[in-house]
């Protein structure tokens, strides 16, 4: 009597479409997001089911999230081509205008983001890795901690913005010799702040930093408002409503003040940006050989060499392949449970290993691998199954 029972952990399955991989995960997370039950997904025509689609749909779910026609986040570099913003420095949302507060695009922007915050914070609470890198100023602003509004702060966001307004603050320098050593500045010194054609606006951005900011100049009287004005709007106050909505739907979850023990650091590393050791003693160490293979068999050996030489966009796909993720979990190949296991794949007559794919059971990490004439051979076969082996969940 009194003594409690650790019953099993409930399961929530779901089914959802490759098409519509976005209008899902929404309408998962606003069901599902905030229940204790483990989620599992299937996929519509597809026969996978478990660890391995899942992987993928937290996977897929990431990338979906910084698409760039959801307007969601800063774009470093919009030339780039491609469906997704550039984020070298992690994703940080873009600002939002006080013009903007009242409009349907904004409560769409936010409602996203609070989707965002259920879903980082259920895959923390499942075990399931994420693909999501955000940036380290956004996830204090997310703690609730206070960012001071300074360049150096913005430095951590947008380092060329932050550049360009040093250079304003230098320009505005009224001390004539200062102003003229000023090296980043080209051909800067008969240059006044009127020159710039400056107006109080957001760059990059239609958004007024005050009313009627289109028509008001930046002079040298008004440069260091303009400075403050800029990085309130970009860190501060422009950056709330999205932090205080991911805030939200993180702690539907569980309580992000839970999250106060670790540093910005250290969350990144929790949210899949840890660094990942692909050493050839590591792979050695941590993979299994099995059913027809040994640790001292040439395919293992050939095997581990391949995969240490992997650059980092093949060993993403290599992980997208064989797990279902394409990042590892915390404790890198260590911490895969089950452990990477390579067995041998057999072969029917007249065919040879060197007719066949290497073919995977992600759920359990397990990769069946035909015994190839050669590290060529392997290397090439292993490099199509990636391309070709992913988006589909079937026997194989």
């Amino acid at each position: 009597d009194g003594v409690g029972f650790l019953g099993r952990l409930q399961r929530q399955k779901v089914r959802i479409s490759r098409k519509h991989i976005l209008e899902s995960a929404v309408k998962v997370f606003e069901l599902y997001g905030s229940s204790s039950s483990i989620l599992e997904v299937e996929y519509f025509e597809e026969v996978g089911t478990g660890l391995g689609p899942t992987l993928e749909f937290y996977s897929l779910v990431s990338k979906e999230f910084a698409r760039r026609d959801l307007k969601l986040w800063r774009d470093a570099d919009s030339s780039i081509p491609g469906a997704h913003v550039h984020h070298p420095l992690g994703l940080f949302p873009a600002p939002i205008g006080p013009d903007d507060i009242a409009k349907d695009g904004v409560q769409k922007r936010t409602h996203i983001i609070r989707v965002i915050g259920q879903f980082v914070a259920k895959a923390m609470l499942d075990s399931r890795i994420i693909d999501l890198s955000f940036n380290k100023i956004f996830l204090k602003l997310a703690l609730g901690e206070d960012i001071p509004l300074t360049i150096e702060s913005l430095k951590r966001v947008d380092p060329e913005l932050a550049a360009s307004l040093s250079k304003v603050q230098g320009v505005a320098i009224q001390n004539e010799k200062l102003r003229r050593k000023l090296a980043a500045l080209e051909d800067a010194e008969d240059i006044s702040v009127d020159d710039l054609g400056l107006d109080f606006t957001v760059p990059g951005y239609d958004i007024e930093l005050k009313p009627g900011g289109r028509d008001i100049a930046v002079t040298a009287d008004n440069v260091d408002e303009y400075i403050h004005e800029v990085i309130d709007a970009i860190i501060g106050k422009g950056a709330q409503a999205q932090a205080q909505a991911f805030r939200e739907g993180f702690s539907k979850v569980f309580p992000i003040c839970d999250l106060q023990a670790f540093t910005a650091d250290e969350l990144a590393m929790l949210f899949g940006n840890a660094d990942e050791d692909w050493s050839i003693e590591t792979l050695s160490e941590a993979l299994k050989a099995d059913h027809g293979f040994n640790v001292e068999s040439r395919a293992i050996r050939d095997l581990i060499e391949i995969m240490a030489d992997y650059d980092a966009p093949t060993r993403r796909s290599y992980l997208q392949f064989i797990t279902g993720s394409p990042k590892l979990p915390i404790g890198g190949f260590k911490g895969l449970n089950p452990p990477l296991t390579v067995v041998r794949k057999p072969h029917e007559a007249p065919l040879t290993a060197d007719d066949y794919l290497p073919s995977v059971m992600t759920c359990v990490n397990y990769l069946k691998l035909p015994e190839y004439s050669s590290k060529k051979v392997m290397g090439e076969k292993l490099v199509v199954a990636m391309r070709e082996g992913v988006g589909s969940f079937h026997l194989s």
